[in-house]
């Protein structure tokens, strides 16, 4: 048994997490993380507060999962491996969640069950503080969990902005055309003339969103 405080000290100040028991997952994902450490008791959700949208610019790195990775998940990885370490100590063992590709479980949707925030009707998930400017990663312990924080109703300010200013079309009342919105950011990333390899992702939806405090845009030069 770990207190979340004590484990949230070993965090930089632009980390937060929070935990929930293995319990309150669905059967699909208990099937997953039981799979990736038997045994797991707890999930910890760990959110990195993305200051600049460099940290989400994705590039080709062939140590990293799929060969591809961005500066903001770099740097929650690192944090990961720093909680692993602590629970180590406690003679804990832990696992952390494949990332970046698909993996089975959606990060969003295991972050909706903590007190960081909720996903919004931009199907983002909005946390309290930084509303769409967040970069999460996931553990998994057998260690037992205490202290986690005060679930949260809802974030989301349901102001329409994000369906009515989305410029794929891709937001509706109740789902997200994800494939659309996938080709829209590939035809995106070809008109301003960005390598194959690196990946500079549509944000009007995370922009026009007025939780948070919004980033300066990259700037990038045609040719």
């Amino acid at each position: 048994m770990i207190d979340q405080a004590t484990l949230a000290q070993q965090l930089s100040s632009c980390c937060q997490l929070d935990s929930f028991p293995v319990s309150e997952c669905t059967d699909q994902e208990k099937q997953f993380l039981t799979a990736l450490l038997p045994g797991c008791r707890s999930v910890i959700v760990v959110a990195h507060h993305v200051k600049s949208p460099v940290e989400w610019m994705w590039f080709p790195l062939e140590a990293e999962r799929n060969q591809v990775t961005c500066p903001a998940d770099l740097h929650v990885k690192n944090e990961c491996v720093q909680l692993i370490s602590a629970l180590k100590k406690v003679e804990a063992h832990s696992a952390m969640v494949p990332y970046p590709g698909r993996c089975g479980l959606r990060f969003k949707d295991l972050a909706h069950k903590t007190g960081l925030g909720k996903i919004g009707d931009s199907f983002l998930f909005l946390h309290r503080e930084w509303g769409p400017w967040t970069h999460l990663r996931v553990l998994v312990t057998d260690a037992v969990i205490t202290g986690r924080r005060k679930p949260c109703e809802s974030v989301c300010l349901h102001c329409g902005l994000c369906k009515a200013h989305c410029p794929a079309q891709v937001i509706l009342d109740d789902t997200l055309l994800g494939v659309r919105c996938d080709e829209y950011q590939d035809a995106l990333d070809g008109e301003l003339g960005i390598p194959g390899n690196y990946v500079c992702k549509c944000e009007v939806c995370a922009r026009i969103c007025p939780i948070g405090e919004t980033p300066a845009k990259i700037a990038i030069a045609m040719q």
